[in-house]
């Protein structure tokens, strides 16, 4: 598969960081810290880091604009924050996007779209509609989209994807076509997505959102101790059988399994031998450490997805061995990592990691490959040479 991957977008010059100089850009997203969200954390984090990546220039202010039923929590994260929740409209994203961008010049928006986080039926009509507004307004501005998600489709009538799917695919076609260019963290997407889209078109993986370490520990030397990050993981645990998830654990050399997350217990208190140990919610600095010490990162997961997991990309920029559990039958291979290579797929027949030494190499192949291709400078540095593009231009 051919992609225009991240790794290789250069940092921009010190005359392209000119003229992104003093640059306002306001992300526009349906979520944002403290509330518990993956793609909240996200954008906190990519905008610190196009700040710091384009050296103090790009200054990052956010648009929270989700509906009430996506939120967790209360309370805009800071004063750069303008809070649409729940009561967003087209005029109202307009007047907030004119007010939150005054008289700057060349400003820019990145709007990340998840279509459920906007609108409860993944339908946000008025979110389209209203930066259709804003480019009428200010044709200077600059759009780009971070597509999180596209559209559903289902076959069955019997499911609300079913009659919504084709909106849905119309709104993400529209979006596509006002962006100067756009990001997404899987492979398979862009073909659709430069057939939409005037602009570049990029592939970026998503990167952790609890941290990226300098160095990390050999598996070898850490504590015999797994990891499972996530609601659906620690769900998936009591549905798997036992046996077979626990000869996989040992021949990892794992004894024990931390289980991180809000979600209830497992009804299982051990998988055979290996004990489960239910810890609930960390804090960022705590999930770190416990991820630096982990020989193996347990995720539940569509494979052909997994660059869209902020769990997996945890597991990856810690060192820690991706152990994949594949969901809905989807083993469609997702590039650029690839099984058995970059990550071990858990299989009822066995087939895995013949020990932990093998093991080691392919949680050291998959940190490496994570550094070069998914970490959040480089997410950040293919934002800000889209932004450089339409400067350019």
């Amino acid at each position: 598969m051919m992609v225009e991957p991240a790794m290789r977008v250069t940092t921009p010059t010190a005359a392209g960081s000119a003229s992104l100089r003093s640059r306002v850009v306001v992300h526009v997203t349906p979520t944002m810290p403290p509330e518990v969200s993956g793609v909240g954390d996200y954008v906190s984090i990519l905008g610190e880091a196009l700040h710091v990546s384009s050296g103090g220039s790009v200054e990052s202010r956010y648009l929270r604009a989700g509906h009430d039923g996506y939120q967790v929590g209360t309370g805009p994260a800071d004063d750069r924050v303008t809070d649409l929740t729940d009561r967003a409209s087209a005029r109202a994203l307009e007047e907030a996007i004119l007010a939150m961008v005054g008289s700057a010049q060349g400003p820019a928006l990145v709007v990340h779209y998840v279509g459920y986080g906007y609108q409860k039926r993944g339908c946000p009509v008025w979110l389209v509609s209203g930066l259709r507004r804003v480019r009428r307004r200010r044709p200077d501005l600059t759009l780009l989209s971070v597509f999180h998600e596209f559209f559903a489709t289902s076959r069955r009538p019997s499911t609300s994807s079913f009659w919504n799917g084709p909106l849905q695919q119309r709104l993400a076609r529209d979006l596509a076509r006002l962006s100067d260019g756009a990001v997404t963290s899987l492979a398979g997407w862009l073909p659709w997505l430069r057939r939409e889209c005037a602009g570049r078109v990029v592939h970026a993986p998503v990167f952790s959102t609890v941290g990226e370490l300098e160095a990390v520990r050999p598996l070898e030397q850490r504590s015999a101790v797994g990891i499972a990050f996530s609601t659906r993981t620690i769900g998936r645990i009591d549905t798997v059988d036992p046996q077979q998830l626990e000869a996989a654990l040992q021949v990892l050399g794992v004894h024990r399994l931390l289980l991180v997350g809000e979600s209830e217990p497992p009804r299982r208190r051990s998988i055979g031998s290996v004990a489960l140990d239910f810890v609930g919610r960390l804090d960022v600095p705590t999930l770190s450490r416990k991820l630096a010490d982990a020989r193996v990162g347990l995720i539940s997961y569509p494979m052909s997805r997994l660059t869209k997991s902020t769990v997996a990309a945890a597991y990856l920029s810690h060192g820690a061995g991706v152990l994949l559990m594949p969901e809905d039958g989807d083993r469609g291979a997702p590039y650029p990592y690839r099984p058995g290579e970059h990550f071990i797929e858990f299989r009822p027949d066995g087939a895995g990691a013949a020990d932990l030494h093998a093991f080691a190499l392919v949680a050291s192949a998959g940190r490496e490959t994570y550094r070069s291709i998914s970490s959040v400078r480089v997410c950040a540095d293919a934002v800000l040479d889209l932004l450089h593009a339409r400067t350019r231009s």
